[in-house]
Order: structure tokens, then C-alpha cells, then sequence
């Protein structure tokens, strides 16, 4: 799974996502519907941080995150799903000048078989 989020100044706009575990829960040719919503830009989330920070993170397990860190993770989309994110990889999109204009988050990782990898 994975979405798209671009910077509009003080918050990130979602405006794309990609769940194939989701998707195959409906029938044929039916398609997943995900409202836009906005994330401010502060150290608070883990989208949030990463276009603040410029940093990625690779995070094995969001619902054990560090203690001394900023950012949490918020499941809210988890739990009106039925999905459950373990693992997350979120990366900054940048210009050639380093201007941040968006970030990549990647969500649950697989290996060959289709497990779920941290």
C-alpha cells in the first residue's frame, strides 16, 4: 500500500493512495473512494515530520515507535478500515534545489510471498 501527500506551505494534501489488500475486498471493477484530507507540517506525525525534517523514516512497527520521538501514529485509518499498517517507509520528494514537495509512504512492506516484513 502506499499514498502520495504534496505540500501546499503549512500542511500536506493527500491526493493519492494504492491498497491492493483493501482493493481486493471488493468486488469487480469496484474501486476504493478515500476522502482528501490535510496533515500539518509539524513534528507531530510521521508525514508531518518527514516533509518538516526532510528526513525519511523507516519505521518496522508504528504502534511501537520510540518513546523519546515527536511524531505518533495516528489509527484512525485503521481501525474505520479493518486494516492493520505494521510497518511504514516515508520519504521526502525533493527538488533538485532540496525543496520539499511532497512525500512518498510506503505501508507495509512484503517479501516474495506476500508477508508483511518490517
Amino acid at each position: 500500500a502506499g499514498s502520495i501527500y504534496i505540500n501546499d506551505g503549512e500542511k500536506l494534501n493527500f491526493v493519492y493512495t494504492q491498497n491492493d489488500t483493501l482493493q481486493s475486498q471488493l468486488s469487480e471493477g469496484e474501486k476504493l473512494i478515500f476522502s482528501t484530507f490535510s496533515i500539518p507540517i509539524n513534528d507531530k506525525s510521521i508525514a508531518g515530520y518527514v516533509a518538516l525534517t526532510g528526513q525519511a523514516l523507516n519505521l518496522p512497527d508504528v504502534y511501537n515507535l520510540p518513546a523519546d520521538v515527536s511524531y505518533h501514529f495516528s489509527s484512525q485509518f485503521d481501525q474505520a478500515s479493518g486494516y492493520k499498517t505494521i510497518s511504514v517507509l516515508t520519504i521526502p520528494l525533493k527538488t533538485s534545489k532540496g525543496n520539499i514537495l511532497g512525500i512518498l509512504q510506503i505501508i507495509n512492506a512484503q517479501d516474495e510471498k506476500e508477508r508483511v516484513v518490517p
